[in-house]
Order: structure tokens, then C-alpha cells, then sequence
């Protein structure tokens, strides 16, 4: 029994010690993943110049693919770029560390992949901050190659804060820019293609994206505007083909501005200019071409776009008449000069229109041409003057061009001279354009003394 006993105690024991040096492998082998900038003598106080001792980092994570690593507080002050050239599997995890310019230089990190193709690429760049301190950029990236750029806070920057020149799939993700109200600020500026730039936010950079090539780009959820420095300013400055979802334009001079060839998609984006912060003394214009064989060779289709002036007089649709703009399902502010959709309605006898406002719904011919666009919505607020109790009421009459070819119909709202609502029926005559209502002969004793007509029709 006492032998039985001390064998168990034994073997607890081994198991004891076995467990502890698992323990310390696994501790080991996690801390050889992850270097940080101090190993390498950088102080991280924002003061002392840590350049050289960064530098240094970056290179022994490049040579044997480790992972370079920070924390939030850090602030490495430097005085020159710093190269990330050829970084291999290089990985970096800032954890929200903050690296400043504290002299004039272009960019602050140089990030290059060069065009060695054959590369298993897989890097990464989170949680960094690139205070450029109003005397730098931020990313320059002559080739970036299957790159993911993801939480990125770029501030105060006074050129360009992400640029790509070359490469292909290049990420850019839930990030933060924001320029210092100088001329010749970018947001983001890219020659290449299928990138992808997704939850991005840009303030105050004169362009917010600027993109020039062939290929196609994607961009998801970009909210740009600027505070009182509209004069000037471009949303997105395009060339080549690019695919827009959900984008916001929010303040600027020019929405989205075509000096060559480009094919552009809109889905579910909108534009708005604040009038509290558009103080440029040009007219704003949401779809600028540079000139007429710019305008006869692009395309720009939108898909359930709202484009709004947003209470900024003379905002204009595009600074050229006729263009290949396809609208589908969108909203267009009346008060948008060229809205080609914008037509009034005249008001029958005895009707006063207080809101009296038509935009086409549907353009199929991938022109704005308002003789051919086959769908049209109208929105007809109507005093009732007349003192009219007929089965009939004549509110309005379409213009010539809007008339449908066969007779449409509807619903609207009446209120009665007692208070009451009701929901009545309305015609659209394809004889003349005329809007009939069609009060309920239970009612005929109270008269109408309003109606509100809402509805879409084809023709």
C-alpha cells in the first residue's frame, strides 16, 4: 500500500512539472512572435527622435518575419520617412500607436512591395496613427500587392494621405482621414486597380479620392466633406472605371468630376451640401466632365442615389445640358438646376397648388432625356378653392411631354371641410394629362377642401 502510494505521489508530481514546461514553450513561443520598437532602443515620448531605432525594427521584422508591435500611448517621433520596402510576410500591430513627423518630409512610411509577383504576400498594417503634423503625408505606396490596411488614423495631413501607385488588391478599411484644409490635399490617390476601400472617412482633404486607371476600384461607405473650404473641392475625382456603394458626398464644390474616359456605378450613394459649411463663391456641381468628348465617351448609371442641394442655390445637376446619366429609382432635389426630371404641373380652375413637384423614377435609355424616360413620380399638395361637391375634381394638368400614353391611376388624400381624411382614388388622363380625384359619393355633402396626390407612373 505504501509503494502504491508513493508511486501516485510520483507521477503527480511528473505531471506537474510536465504541465509547467508546456506552460513555459507556449510563453516562449508566443514572445518570439511579436517585436516591438523599444527592443530596439525607441523611447516612444514623442520628443526624442526614434527614426533610426525604427528603422531598425522594421528591418529585423522584415529579415526574419516577425511581427512588429506597439501600444497605445506610444508616440515615435521622426524626422525622416521611414522604408518598408520588400517587407516579404512583414506584419504590424501598432495597437493603436501614434508615429509623428517632426520635420517637412512627403510621406511618413514608404511601403513597397516592388513587382516581385512570385512572392507569397500576406501583409497586414493595423491600429496605427501617422500624425503628419501638418508637414507630411501619410502612406506612400509605390507597389502595394495583396496589402490590407485596416484601422488607420491619418491626421493632420498636408499632402496626399494614402497613395498607391501600383500593385493590386490593395485594402484600405475602417479608417479615419483627415487633411488640414490645404490646396493639394488628397484623401485618398490611386493609379492601379482592384482595390478596395471600405468604411473610410475623409475631412477637409481638397479631393477626397482621386483615381486614375483603366482598371476597376471598389469603394464601399466613403463619407467625405469639409468645413468651410468648399472652394474647390472634389469628392471623386475619377478616370477608368469605379464601382461606388453607399458613398456620401457631404460639402463640396464638385461631386464626382471626369477628365477622361470613365464608367462609373452608383448605388445607394448620396450627395448634400451644407449650407452652414459651403462657403465657396462658384455654384456646386454634382457631375463635372471636363469636356464634350468626355461627356460622349463615359457613363455614369445610378441606382437608388438620393442627390439633394441640400438649401445651397444654384447647385447644378452637371455643368453640360445633355450626358450619359442614367438614373434607376432615384431621388432628385427639384430646386437641382438641369434636374431633367423637374417638371410642374398647372393647376386646374379653382385649385391652388401649394407643393407641386415631378422627377422621373426610371431612365432606361441611359440618357437624360426627359421625352424618354418611361417612368415619372409626382407629388401634388392641392388647395381646393371651389366650392365643389362633384363625384369629379379636376386638380392639374401635366406638361405634354409627361402625359402617359394610357390612362394611369392612383391613390391620394382628401381632407373634408369638416376635418375628416379619407383615401380617394386619382385618374391621370393619357388625353390631355389632366389629374382627376374622385371623391366617395357618401362624402359628396362635406367638400374637399385639400388633397395630397403621391404616386409613381408610367407612360
Amino acid at each position: 500500500m505504501k509503494k502504491y502510494f508513493l508511486l501516485c505521489i510520483i507521477c503527480l508530481v511528473c505531471c506537474l512539472i510536465i504541465q509547467a514546461q508546456s506552460r513555459q514553450i507556449i510563453t516562449t513561443d508566443l514572445s518570439t512572435l511579436g517585436v516591438t520598437p523599444e527592443s530596439f532602443g525607441c523611447k516612444g515620448d514623442s520628443i526624442t527622435d526614434d527614426t533610426e531605432n525604427l528603422q531598425k525594427a522594421i528591418n529585423f521584422c522584415k529579415t526574419n518575419k516577425r511581427m512588429l508591435i506597439s501600444s497605445k500611448g506610444k508616440i515615435y517621433a521622426i524626422s525622416h520617412p521611414l522604408d518598408i520596402t520588400n517587407p516579404g510576410e512583414m506584419q504590424i500591430d501598432f495597437g493603436g500607436a501614434e508615429i509623428k513627423a517632426i520635420k517637412p518630409m512627403k510621406y511618413i512610411i514608404k511601403y513597397d512591395n516592388g513587382k516581385d509577383f512570385s512572392t507569397n504576400h500576406n501583409n497586414i498594417i493595423n491600429n496605427i496613427v501617422l500624425n503628419c503634423n501638418n508637414m507630411s503625408g501619410g502612406f506612400y505606396c509605390p507597389a502595394a500587392i495583396k496589402t490590407s490596411f485596416n484601422f488607420i488614423m491619418i491626421r493632420n495631413c498636408s499632402k496626399i494621405a494614402f497613395q498607391a501607385l501600383d500593385g493590386y488588391e490593395i485594402f484600405l478599411t475602417n479608417s479615419h482621414i483627415h487633411c488640414n484644409e490645404e490646396r493639394g490635399t488628397y484623401g485618398i490617390y490611386i493609379t492601379t486597380g482592384d482595390s478596395h476601400f471600405d468604411n473610410v472617412i475623409i475631412i477637409d482633404a481638397q479631393t477626397a479620392v482621386y483615381q486614375k486607371t483603366q482598371a476597376v476600384n471598389f469603394y464601399d461607405k466613403i463619407h467625405a466633406w469639409v468645413y468651410k473650404m468648399a472652394e474647390s473641392t472634389i469628392f471623386f475625382d475619377v478616370e477608368g472605371l469605379a464601382l461606388l456603394n453607399q458613398c456620401y458626398c457631404d460639402t463640396a464644390e464638385k461631386g464626382y468630376v471626369m477628365h477622361a474616359f470613365s464608367i462609373l456605378k452608383l448605388i445607394n450613394c448620396q450627395s448634400y451640401n451644407n449650407t452652414e459649411c459651403y462657403d465657396s463663391p462658384n455654384d456646386p456641381v454634382l457631375f463635372y466632365f471636363a469636356n464634350e468628348k468626355v461627356v460622349k465617351e463615359s457613363n455614369v448609371s445610378c441606382i437608388a442615389c438620393n442627390f439633394n442641394s441640400g438649401g445651397v442655390k444654384g447647385t447644378k445637376l452637371s455643368n453640360y445640358d445633355s450626358q450619359r446619366i442614367q438614373f434607376t429609382d432615384c431621388s432628385i432635389d427639384p430646386s437641382i438646376i438641369g434636374n431633367p426630371g423637374k417638371f410642374v404641373a398647372k393647376a386646374a380652375e379653382g385649385i391652388e397648388l401649394i407643393t407641386n413637384q415631378g422627377n422621373i423614377t426610371d431612365n432606361t435609355m441611359g440618357f437624360l432625356c426627359p421625352d424618354r424616360d418611361k417612368g415619372n413620380h409626382i407629388y401634388l399638395d392641392a388647395k381646393v378653392l371651389s366650392n365643389n361637391k362633384a363625384n369629379e375634381i379636376k386638380i392639374a394638368i401635366l406638361p405634354k411631354e409627361y402625359t402617359p400614353t394610357n390612362d394611369s391611376y392612383g391613390s391620394c388624400i382628401t381632407i373634408r371641410e369638416d376635418g375628416t381624411y379619407s383615401q380617394e382614388s386619382v385618374k391621370i388622363s393619357k388625353t390631355d394629362g389632366a389629374v382627376y380625384i374622385y371623391p366617395s359619393y357618401q362624402r359628396k355633402k362635406q367638400r374637399v377642401t385639400q388633397v395630397v396626390i403621391d404616386m409613381n407612373y408610367k407612360y
